[in-house]
Parts: structure tokens; sequence; C-alpha cells
């Protein structure tokens, strides 16, 4: 009896001992960190005290227990936890989380928080691939009616005449001048409506201030743009329309300018002039033109915007050409405007990027 109770305390004694020695062993665990489009740069892999951070490519390579559990998180994505199992080489997929990605805010500093944590007036144009489709034919135009405080109007009657913009109202006696930073780049350009992929509006005057003084008080507009990815994709876009011009001045006939002059002469003391007066000069009293129907027509208005993308484990590239044909409702009035964007990179093998 004694001996059984011996043989079982020493089983039991090994056991523990092995458990021990297996919990202590350490593992070196390579692998990449993924997502559908490719590698993710920037994503921390923990374990207890042990961290990482993936590099251009995703690899990342961690020191832990065997039977560790790794905690996989990148902003914008889903964070997961892997169990290792003893393995050495994971890879990982993540999954984007869409509601993070709606609550995240680039800011001009660099950083990215949330909007509950922003103590600056944000505004965030959540929609711009559909306001794309819009007949419009400025990326001021898309703004209109977009963001609560942003006003977009016209200010004269030309039909080829861009609109201006006015965030939180006038402030300053010399006028209020918007700053537009495409991809970090202050008064960068924008080619193509159909590349822009976020905007954000910074709307406290003290938002210009990262971006220098000499950015004015109106107020910064943040344009993000698509970025190049893997595959070939080919996208063709075409937006078109009829301009009509409305709320036209009703142009008087010429008796009613006649009855129009008797009356405001007589009203000054003064008699009709004798080139107003039918009896001297029939020619004035039959109306012939339409002046407002002779100067306005309506017009075809239509936008082409074109996008290739390749993208491999090396080279990604996207290709933008844009055509507007924007023949305004004037006689004789048009604006064409041709444009191209391209955006692409290049990495070599190991890591090395340029």
């Amino acid at each position: 009896m004694h001996s059984k109770k011996l043989l079982s305390l020493i089983t039991v004694l090994i056991c523990m001992v092995s458990s021990i020695g297996a919990f202590a062993q350490n593992v070196t665990v390579r692998g990449t960190v993924s997502d559908a489009a490719g590698p993710i740069a920037g994503a921390v892999v923990l374990s207890g005290g042990a961290n990482a951070v993936t590099d251009l490519n995703g690899n990342y390579a961690i020191t832990v227990p065997s039977n560790a559990v790794l905690e996989v998180s990148c902003l914008g994505y889903q964070t997961q936890n892997v169990n290792v199992n003893g393995r050495s080489h994971i890879d990982i997929v993540l999954s984007e989380d869409v509601e993070m990605l709606q609550e995240a805010v680039a800011l001009g500093y660099g950083a990215q928080t949330k909007k509950k944590d922003l103590s600056a007036s944000v505004g965030i144009v959540s929609n711009p691939e559909k306001l794309a489709g819009r007949p419009v034919t400025s990326t001021t135009g898309m703004l209109q009616g977009q963001v609560p405080g942003v006003v977009v109007s016209y200010s004269n009657g030309s039909p080829t005449s861009g609109p201006g913009i006015l965030i939180r109202g006038q402030g300053s006696r010399n006028g209020d001048s918007v700053l537009w930073v495409v991809d970090g780049v202050p008064g960068g350009p924008i080619t193509s409506m159909n590349d822009i992929e976020s905007i954000v509006v910074l709307k406290d005057a003290a938002s210009a201030a990262i971006y220098g003084a000499t950015s004015g008080a109106g107020g910064v507009i943040i344009v993000t743009t698509k970025k190049a990815s893997q595959g070939i994709h080919v996208e063709y876009d075409l937006v078109t329309g009829i301009r009509h011009a409305s709320n036209l001045p009703e142009c008087l006939t010429a008796e009613e300018e006649i009855q129009m002059r008797t009356i405001s002469n007589a009203n000054a003391g003064l008699s009709l002039e004798t080139g107003w007066d039918p009896q001297v000069n029939p020619w004035i009293a039959t109306t012939r033109t339409d002046w407002m129907d002779e100067i306005f027509r309506d017009a075809l208005y239509q936008r082409h915007t074109a996008t290739l993308n390749y993208g491999t484990d090396h080279l990604k590239s996207r290709l933008t050409f844009t055509f507007n044909d924007n023949p305004g409702v004037l006689v004789g009035t048009y604006a064409r405007s041709l444009g191209v964007r391209y955006n692409g990179q290049y990495q070599m093998n190991k890591g090395q990027a340029h």
C-alpha cells in the first residue's frame, strides 16, 4: 500500500516538473501580418512583456513562451488573439474594423484620434465616392450641403466661375482664405474627384497654425486620396447631363417698357421722350426679340474619368486620367480641363523600400 502511494507521488512530481519545464521553454515566433489587400506595416504584436512591430513587408519576430497567446492589433483593424501552441511560424490576417475607421480622424499633427476625444470642431464627409457622381465641376462643389457651418456659394453669375467656400462665417476684414491640404501637402492639386478617399474639415481658425502663419484663418480642409493596391483594376466613370439656366429675369414687352417709362417720367415731372412715343416712333411699340432666349441655351455637360491600378508585392501603381467638358449656358462659353494623376511606389526585397 505504501509502495503504491509512493509511486503515485513520484508520478505526480515528475508530471509537475515536466509541465514546469514545458512552461519555461521559449520559442521565437516569426511570420507576417496582412489584410485582404496585402502586408500591414506598423501592426503591434504583444504577449506578456514582449512586443514587436511589423516592418514594411508586414514581417515580425517575437520570443515568447511556447504556450503564450499573441495579441495582434493595428489602428483600423479588429484585434486578434492567436495561440502559439509551440509553433515558430504564424501568419496572421486581420479584418478591418469598419466602426473604428468611421470614428477615427487624421489630424495635421500626424496623430489619429477619435471624434469624441477632439476638442476642435471637425466635420467629416463620409461619402465622397457618391458625391463624386454629382454634376459638379470641383471639389468645393462636392462639399455643398454636406458639412454644418460650411457654406458653398457662387459670387457671380458666370457659368464657368468656380464656387467660393466659407467656414463658420466671415471673421476677417480682408476675407478668410481656406487652406486645402492634399495628402499632407498644403495647396496640393486635386486632379480628379474620383481619387478622393476622405475629406475632413477643421473649422477652427487655430487649425491653420499647424501649416504655417501664411495659411490664413478660414479653416483647413484635409483631403486624402486613394492609393494604389494589389491586383489589376480598370475603372471608367462617366457623368453627363444637361445644364439649364434657371431663375432668369423676365424681360418687359415693348408695351410694358413704354408704360414704365411714361409713369417714371410723370413721377419726375417730365414728359415722355419722343423716341418712346408710339405716335412719333411706331417701331418702338412692337416686341421683336426675347433677349433671355437669345443669350442663354441648354448645354451638355460631361466628365470622363479612367483609372488603371496595377499592384504586386514589389510594385504598386495607380494612374488616373480625367477629362472635363463643361460648356456654360452662355453662347460660346466653354471650359475644358484635362488632368492626369499618378500614384505609385516600388518596394525591393528584404524590406528595402524606395
